[in-house]
């Protein structure tokens, strides 16, 4: 990890799946693009043998796969109360930054729009890991 050249991503905002994503047996039957939460300043430099599985326009490296281990730069576990309650508690520092907090929960409705699809993701990579403890 490393201090990202593009700023800080906060919010809610979408991730684009790779093709090896929406082949992958965590995203697969994903849409192409999810809105997920966003609240990070840091990127990483691609993993040596890992999978791409998702970008944004401010960031190339968002999620991979590397074997039966996966990682992901954004919040896909965050709803949108909890995002809000984020955005709360988070204000000072936000406005520090220069974000708008009107204009960042003003998002909030499209990652509810999206929870139903995040929860299932998060089900399928819970399963995958499940998978891996049990395998030999």
């Amino acid at each position: 990890m490393s201090p990202g050249k593009n700023g800080f991503e906060v919010g809610v905002g979408p991730v684009r799946w790779t093709q090896d994503a929406l082949k992958d047996p965590v995203v697969a039957g994903a849409k192409a693009r999810t809105a997920v939460a966003h609240w990070h300043g840091d990127t990483y430099t691609p993993v040596p043998g890992a999978t791409l599985l998702a970008s944004t326009d401010r960031y190339t490296q968002q999620a991979f796969r590397l074997g039966r281990s996966y990682g992901f730069q954004f919040h896909l576990e965050l709803t949108a109360k909890e995002l809000g309650r984020w955005l709360e508690l988070g204000a000072e520092d936000l406005s520090t930054r220069g974000k708008d907090l009107e204009e960042l929960k003003a998002q909030l409705p499209k990652l509810k729009a999206a929870e139903a699809e995040n929860t299932q993701l998060l089900q399928r990579l819970a399963h995958e890991l499940a998978k891996g403890l049990r395998a030999p």
